[in-house]
């Protein structure tokens, strides 16, 4: 279950937005070596399945995420600027 902003829930597979801050995509598979990407979960594309609502999509996080190599926006190589930015947002 899932809890969506207004307190509406929803069984689903999906994670909601801003469920967590970041989220770690491991790369080794691209040249066999240590390599990461990392992403605010807020700028992750959200689900488009049609059994949702567009009110409820909005909220949700899709369950596959293209990432490709080199990195583009708005992944990053590593996760230093995002983390300063989630912190500066939560001190607001």
């Amino acid at each position: 279950m899932v809890r969506l902003p207004g307190g509406n829930e929803l069984q689903t597979s999906c994670y909601a937005v801003r469920e967590f801050d970041l989220l770690t995509v491991n790369l080794f598979e691209v040249g066999q070596r240590w390599r990461f990407g990392f992403i605010r979960s807020c700028d992750l594309p959200r689900s488009r399945y049609n059994a949702y609502r567009t009110s409820q999509r909005k909220h949700l996080l899709a369950t596959s995420v293209a990432v490709t190599w080199p990195l583009e926006p708005p992944f990053h190589d590593q996760p230093f600027d995002i983390l300063r930015d989630i912190v500066r947002e939560r001190r607001r």
